[in-house]
């Protein structure tokens, strides 16, 4: 039994989409190495106008990883312009993400998530929460 879980932050900006790539790589063959059931969240910094960004996107889907903002509809930007501590041109983007992937002896489900808005800012991002089901699968025999 047991729970992996991973925390990432890839390269930020958006010329940065080539490097992602290759960090999506890095964490797919880290994550091919057990079949335990992952949670893998962070900042992926993925760019909506950036092809290489959709195509690392999904990979990770591809890879049965299932994004529980998107299975709960709570499909909103986690970085604004207009945050304190934002920097940058671009428009609203919804950099930050928790992934799931089920295993060989659990299922994992995204019951609910939203992005949360603090009375007081601690990043330039905003904070991205979820509930997740685990459920146990029998093993078998």
């Amino acid at each position: 039994g047991g729970l992996r879980i991973l925390v990432t932050h890839l390269q930020a900006g958006r010329r940065g989409a080539a490097v992602r790539a290759h960090q999506v790589d890095e964490l797919l063959h880290e994550m091919q190495a057990s079949r335990l059931p992952t949670v893998l969240m962070g900042d992926f910094n993925f760019h909506d106008d950036q092809p290489d960004d959709h195509r690392s996107q999904e990979r990770l889907y591809g890879e049965g990883l299932v994004d529980a903002a998107l299975a709960s509809g709570a499909e909103g930007p986690t970085w604004e312009p207009d945050q304190p501590y934002a920097r940058g041109r671009h428009g609203a983007q919804r950099f930050d993400r928790i992934l799931l992937r089920s295993g060989d002896h659990a299922e994992l489900h995204a019951e609910e998530a939203r992005v949360l808005r603090p009375s007081k800012a601690l990043s330039d991002h905003l904070p991205l929460w979820a509930r997740i089901r685990i459920r146990r699968l029998r093993d078998a025999t």
